[in-house]
């Protein structure tokens, strides 16, 4: 029997990595605003944690670094999912990146792998 962690692990389509970094974001066609922490990332996205419910597809734009001081990535994507953390008015929120195989991604895939745990 599979524990739910390793059926998501087989259900993702590229690797993903702890990644605590601040992320601004901003909602498409909207002046709202403002900033997370991110929690993983991989090529096709980033799971952060996020103060509000935020509704699947929603259309959001995010700028973050992948260390202090490196290029800033901009990225455009939809929110994929959004969970409420148990025990907490907080929630996280899956993000897919709205490019494929773009200069950026294939960066942030660079990154991955390095930082992977081998």
């Amino acid at each position: 029997m599979f524990s739910s962690e390793s059926n998501n692990s087989e259900r993702r389509k590229y690797p993903r990595i702890d990644f605590r970094e601040p992320i601004s974001f901003h909602f498409s066609g909207s002046p709202e605003s403002g900033g997370c922490l991110a929690k993983d990332i991989s090529e096709g996205g980033l799971r952060i944690n996020f103060e509000n419910f935020v509704r699947p597809y929603t259309p959001m734009a995010f700028e973050f670094r992948l260390t202090q001081g490196s290029q800033v990535f901009s990225m455009k994507g939809h929110v994929a999912w959004s969970h409420r953390v148990p025990s907490s008015d907080r929630y996280q929120l899956g993000i897919e990146f709205a490019t494929q195989g773009d200069d950026q991604q294939q960066n942030i895939r660079k990154f991955v792998i390095s930082n992977q745990i081998k």
